[in-house]
């Protein structure tokens, strides 16, 4: 894995939960807790087999916000900044 900002964003999201501020669609800023990681999310994704799988779009994230417990998209060019939380 390259050690380009979204491969490392995105490996961090695996691990565990981080701390990301970005700007919104309508230009306001937003500051989430998000993760991928399988064990911290609280509502499985359900496959629906007559529904086609959405292909990902690229350069957007899908994650889990922690807070909301709801699946959200963050566009990587509008993430000002992000951490850890340890």
């Amino acid at each position: 894995m390259s050690d380009t900002p979204a491969n490392t964003i995105q490996h961090r999201l695996q691990q565990g939960v981080v701390q990301v501020k970005f700007v919104k669609a309508d230009g306001s800023e937003r500051t989430m807790l998000a993760t991928t990681c399988a064990i911290l999310i609280t509502q499985p994704t359900v496959s629906n087999p007559d529904k086609p799988r959405r292909a990902a779009t690229p350069g957007v994230l899908r994650v889990w916000d922690t807070e909301k417990s709801a699946w959200r998209s963050i566009v990587l060019e509008r993430i000002l900044s992000w951490s850890p939380v340890a």
